[in-house]
């Protein structure tokens, strides 16, 4: 499935693509909410996935606001700060797991999320 993937560490992103390509999907990796509102316009996608370790709060209500209907939000956060992970749930992201889960089961958490809509 093609997933846009939203990470602004160019090191994290690298990782994050191999982690999907290698749970089967196509991702497209783009570094910020600008890049993602493009992706978006230009195709369509079966997931978003998102780092929120940078301006994490303003980003979880960025995706919220961006991401189209009936597209899941997988999202991470530095578990240091768990406001941001209470906040991408208040607005709406469908799943939000500290960073190193993420890098651990991004493709078994996208898969079950994907399996749920």
């Amino acid at each position: 499935m093609r997933i846009a993937v939203v990470v602004p560490d160019p090191e994290f992103g690298s990782q994050t693509v191999k982690i999907f390509k290698d749970a089967g999907h196509d991702p497209e990796l783009t570094t910020d909410i600008d890049g993602l509102v493009e992706l978006l316009a230009a195709e369509d996608f079966a997931a978003i996935v998102a780092d929120l370790s940078v301006d994490g709060v303003e980003w979880a209500e960025a995706l919220a606001d961006v991401r189209p209907d009936g597209v899941p939000v997988l999202a991470c956060f530095p578990p240091i700060e768990p406001d941001v992970r209470a906040v991408a749930l208040e607005v709406g992201l469908d799943q939000v797991v500290p960073r190193s889960r993420l890098a651990r089961e991004g493709g078994t958490l996208l898969n079950d999320l994907l399996d749920d809509k």
